[in-house]
């Protein structure tokens, strides 16, 4: 039995990041959400993730320092 991979996807766009996280769930992955960067930073401290996408603009955190 293989692991799932745990995702992470940080965006302060609702309906993006909901598409986003459906399309990778429907690829087998396990995917968590955060629609503020300190929020997902909140989560990373908590949970491991093997995969972090998020938007480059936040509007509380610039998304490449995340």
């Amino acid at each position: 039995m293989t692991d799932r991979k745990r995702m992470m996807v940080i965006d302060d766009e609702p309906i993006l990041r909901i598409t986003i996280r459906d399309a990778l769930a429907a690829e087998g992955y396990d995917v968590v959400t955060a629609e503020t960067g300190e929020k997902g930073l909140e989560m990373l401290a908590e949970k491991r993730v093997d995969i972090l996408l998020t938007d480059l603009r936040l509007p509380d955190r610039d998304g490449i320092r995340i």
